[in-house]
Parts: C-alpha cells; sequence; structure tokens
C-alpha cells in the first residue's frame, strides 16, 4: 500500500478543511432554523392556543347546560395539553433564555425542567459570569442537552450532576449520572445508530468552536461527559 505522497497531502488538508467548514455550516443553519421554529411555536402557535383556551374559559363561566358544560371542560385541558407541549417543543428546539439571559439561565431552566419529568435527583452547581461567546454557548448548551437526553432515555439513573463553570478563559461541563453506563471502546459496534450519532455529534460541536469532549463510561459505574471550551469561539460555530 502506497503512502501518502508530497502532493496528496496538502490536498487531502484541504478537503478535510472543507469538510469541516461545510459541517460547521450546516450546524449554523441548524440553530438559525431552530431559533425561528421555535419563535413561531411560542410567538404564534402558542398565543393562539392561549387565546382559544381564554375563550373557552369564558364560556365554561356562562354556561349552565351541564352537558356542554362537560364538552367545554374537556376542550379547554385539550388547549391546555396542547399550550403545554408547544411550549415543550419551543424549549427544545431553541430556548429563548439562552439568547435573552445567556446560557447560565437556559441550563438551570432546562436541566431542572427535564430532571422533574423524569423523577431524577439534582445535584446543579452554575458559576458562569461575564459574556461568552454565542457560538459557545450554543455549542455548550447542545451538548449538555443530548448528554442530559442520553440519561433520561439510556442510563437508568436515580440522580444526575451537572456542573457549569468559567474560569480564567475556560468553560468547563460536566454531566455525571449514576446510571448502567456502556463500555465506551465498544459503543460503536453495540449502542443504537441514534446514540453513537449523537455522541459524535456533541464531539464534533465541541470541535468546531475549538473545544474538546470527554466521556468516561463503564457499565454499571455511570457515565461522566466533560466538555472544555475557550470562552470566545476559536473559530466560527453553531450561534
Amino acid at each position: 500500500m502506497k503512502r501518502p505522497t508530497d502532493r496528496t497531502r496538502p490536498r487531502r488538508s484541504r478537503q478535510r478543511s472543507n469538510e469541516q467548514a461545510l459541517s460547521r455550516r450546516l450546524v449554523e443553519v441548524q440553530e438559525q432554523e431552530r431559533t425561528l421554529i421555535a419563535r413561531e411555536l411560542h410567538d404564534q402557535i402558542g398565543q393562539t392556543l392561549s387565546a382559544v383556551k381564554v375563550n373557552l374559559e369564558a364560556i365554561h363561566r356562562e354556561v349552565d347546560d351541564p352537558s356542554l358544560l362537560g364538552r367545554v371542560t374537556e376542550a379547554i385541558a385539550a388547549v391546555r395539553r396542547a399550550v403545554e407541549q408547544v411550549q415543550t417543543l419551543s424549549f427544545e428546539l431553541r430556548p429563548s433564555l439562552l439568547d435573552d439571559l445567556g446560557l447560565a439561565a437556559a441550563v438551570d431552566a432546562y436541566v431542572r425542567r427535564q430532571t422533574e419529568a423524569a423523577g431524577l435527583s439534582l445535584g446543579l452547581a452554575i458559576a458562569v459570569d461575564g459574556d461568552l461567546s454565542k457560538d459557545v454557548e450554543a455549542a455548550c448548551f447542545r451538548i449538555l442537552q443530548e448528554a442530559v437526553t442520553n440519561v433520561v432515555r439510556h442510563a437508568k439513573a436515580r440522580r444526575l450532576e451537572i456542573d457549569l463553570r468559567a474560569s480564567g478563559s475556560s468553560l468547563r461541563l460536566t454531566v455525571r449520572d449514576d446510571g448502567v453506563g456502556f463500555d465506551s471502546r465498544s459503543l460503536q459496534s453495540t449502542a443504537p445508530a441514534e446514540r453513537r450519532l449523537g455522541l459524535v455529534g456533541m464531539s464534533e460541536r465541541a470541535q468546531y468552536v475549538g473545544g474538546a469532549l470527554e466521556i468516561d463510561s463503564r457499565p454499571g459505574a455511570g457515565t461522566v461527559v466533560r466538555a472544555r471550551f475557550g470562552v470566545r469561539a476559536s473559530g466560527r460555530g453553531s450561534g
């Protein structure tokens, strides 16, 4: 088998660089689309459903017919569930807190919502002061989101611990659970495709903004996900 020649090395390097630039651009476009859809869900559909609920509640107060009253009550409950679903979808796509109040507020709200729904005990420590790159904030939040989703869906954990802190020029995220864990060496051949792609996506998210990701897991010993970023993205990322 021939080794790459001096001529082919620069070509392959340029190809890898182009592929990475394309991937970063795709992630950026995806974030923009998520933001647009999330705002439409929250501002348009969510407000319309809320108006319908208010009108139904007004009708409910004026109805005397017991059979009609029951149907209106059911309609109010259905609209309330729809409002909650729209809010959840909007938050999953792109929490407005991330853009309005920053990473710390978005992480706090997201983690509390997810652990409460899953019945997990939560340990949460956040120490983030000052402005962060929007690219770094988005990458960190998406890594957290994927890590927490994996815990909820696969880990069978009882407790989740999140540590997010900025120190000097670096931002560090640690997500730790006490679940079933997995053999990271055989993950690529044994885990469902969705989970494999999710873990690869986490690593790529970190790399796109000049960060790094480590996953430490063993069967029966839980999982620790560690991500490290520069406070300012070193390259164009997923803003």
